[in-house]
């Protein structure tokens, strides 16, 4: 229904991986979940005891290897799910808000589509906290490219 209102929309979801008790299969069937959802992301938490917290004394504690190699996959899924995504908006215009000035750069700025995507802008004369329509031109690992098209 999200999609139907708001086809650009971004989705994601927080997993925590290695709760005391999850079993292979319960992690299979989540990791499945994430992958047929049409989930754009997954941001996935390794699950450890806390001081205080009632998960600490249960029994059935996952291993420390079993859980970094089942965040390992789940944090490969999100990658490839949140690049799908990026790939997505290339050609598109979108609407962003400038956020900084990079550090390394004097010629690029930082900016936030109003769908979640972090995008590079090749013109730095904006300051911060500038609404701006943007063309998405290219991706670079997790961020995506684009020039202003109106201010």
């Amino acid at each position: 229904q999200i999609r139907e209102r708001i086809p650009h929309a971004c989705l994601g979801t927080d997993v925590i991986v290695g709760f005391p008790g999850e079993t292979d299969e319960e992690f299979e069937r989540t990791y499945d979940f994430v992958a047929r959802s049409g989930l754009n992301y997954a941001h996935v938490f390794s699950y450890s005891d806390r001081p205080g917290i009632p998960s600490t004394r249960m029994r059935d504690k996952i291993g420390s290897k079993t859980i970094k190699e089942r965040s390992r996959r789940l944090n490969d899924l999100s990658t490839e799910l949140w690049g799908s995504y990026l790939d997505q908006q290339i050609g598109q215009e979108l609407d962003v808000l400038t956020l900084k000035q990079l550090k390394k750069s004097t010629t690029h700025l930082e900016a936030l589509s109003d769908n979640y995507c972090p995008v590079f802008l090749e013109d730095s004369s904006y300051n911060s906290n500038v609404p701006l329509r943007v063309k998405i031109t290219h991706r670079s690992n997790a961020h995506l490219h684009g020039s202003v098209v109106t201010s």
